[in-house]
This record gives C-alpha cells, structure tokens and sequence, in this order.
C-alpha cells in the first residue's frame, strides 16, 4: 500500500494539487534504485512483503534495502551515539547508529518508520524533537539523501483492549506531517487509505 503513494513524496508546501497517485511497475523499480528503509518490526513486515514479491519478480523494489531492529525506537535513533537499549540497528553484524547506517549506504532516500516502541501518542513533543534530530544527523553526513517519515499506521485492534490509540496516533501523525514540512523532510501518509471503517 506504501507504493501507492509515491507521486506524493514531495515537502508538502510543493505536492502539487490534484497529482495522480498512479505509478507503472517500471517507474517502481526505477525510483527504488538506491533507497533504503529503516524501522522496527514494522518495516521488517514491509521487507517479508518485498521479499515475497521477488520471488516472483526479481526486479521488484530491487535496489531497496532493509535494516530494521526489533522494538527499534524514534529516541534510539535520535542518538548521536550507541546508547545501552538492547535493541540497535546492526550492519555487518555491528550495532550502527541510525545516520551512521544511512551515511554507509549513501541512498537518494531513506524512509524512516518509528514511533510504535516510544508510546508515541502520549509523547508527541518528545517524538517530534526526535523526529528533528534524526533529521539534523543524517544531513550532516549525508546532505543529498532525502529523509521520508512515514506516518504509523492504522493502530491494530489488539492494541486498544486498554486504552483506545486511534486518536493519539492520528495526532501524531498530523503533527509529524507538520513537522516535516517546517524542517524540510518529505512526509509519507500510509495510515488513512489502510484503515477499516472503524479507524483501525
């Protein structure tokens, strides 16, 4: 559902008005020519799901690549250096802070889905300057690539048994889509055409 929305990583100030989201499996392959994705379990469902696919393409998304860590978090990221969580991106078999693995692979974008790990609705401000953060360093070593925070997505059933997310994570989302705008980060809204009629 992610490749839907391709025609729109833009910064919003410049999404042109009425563009039309439909993309050939040919302009796929090509834009996913060096980019490179990183998150939690999440992005690591989304890599299950590319995998499947080349299986019976092996052009699909070929030049993506993947690196993703269990209950990988928006704060851990946001670190300049490694810090003591247990759960850190691992390149060649060495744990790699975020913009450190973005500055080895060098890829025009990167797309960044955290949140989930950080309790995100309830601590909006604190993942927003984590947002900005992660931002700031991989400009640093990589000025060229182009930073994509994807929004959560829809909060699944299971979560809300004791508290309902589905407001908390549609705040967050709006906030973040804000926030890349103001730091000039591209936003990639992934939520909305993925929920039921419920909002999950």
């Amino acid at each position: 559902a992610l490749l839907l929305f391709l025609p729109a990583l833009t910064p919003a100030e410049e999404t042109p008005a009425g563009a039309d989201p439909a993309v050939t499996d040919e302009e796929i392959n090509a834009f996913f020519g060096n980019t490179l994705f990183i998150g939690d379990s999440i992005t690591k469902q989304l890599y299950n799901r590319v995998r499947a696919m080349r299986g019976r393409d092996e052009s699909f998304m070929k030049g993506a690549r993947f690196v993703t860590a269990q209950s990988y978090q928006l704060y851990v990221g946001s670190r300049r250096y490694l810090t003591g969580n247990p759960s850190q991106l691992m390149v060649a078999g060495h744990a790699t802070p975020l913009w450190e693995v973005v500055s080895i692979y060098k890829p025009d974008y990167v797309f960044i889905l955290l949140g989930v790990n950080d309790y995100i609705g309830e601590k909006i401000d604190t993942g927003l300057y984590c947002v900005e953060r992660i931002h700031e360093l991989i400009a640093e070593k990589c000025p060229d690539t182009k930073v994509v925070f994807i929004s959560l997505p829809p909060v699944p059933r299971h979560f809300c048994r004791k508290k309902d997310y589905r407001t908390m994570w549609d705040d967050y989302n709006a906030a973040l889509e804000v926030k890349c705008a103001e730091i000039g980060a591209y936003y990639l809204e992934a939520a909305e055409p993925l929920k039921d009629e419920e909002g999950y």
